[in-house]
């Protein structure tokens, strides 16, 4: 299980088919996009790892916190297992 602070939250309503989600954070000089197509709700959390590089998790379901801190799985197969 991977615990990642939460820096920002934003919620965006956007037609069903293909949408970029883009990531930029200056102060590191790296970037992201990620392209989702769904027309349910999907969820995306990105994670700036130690190295500089950004990672990306999509999921169906809202991510999770616990004691303000982002929890989910980057490498599980199947639904998220969350524990606090």
């Amino acid at each position: 299980m991977l615990q990642v602070a939460v820096a920002d939250s934003v919620e965006t309503d956007a037609p069903p088919g293909e949408a970029t989600v883009e990531l930029d954070v200056p102060s590191r000089q790296v970037s992201a996009a990620v392209s989702v197509t769904e027309a349910a709700p999907v969820f995306v959390a990105f994670s700036l790892q130690p190295d500089g590089k950004i990672t990306h998790q999509i999921s169906s379901e809202p991510f999770r916190t616990c004691n303000g801190a982002l929890r989910w799985p980057p490498t599980s197969a199947g639904p998220p297992t969350y524990t606090c």
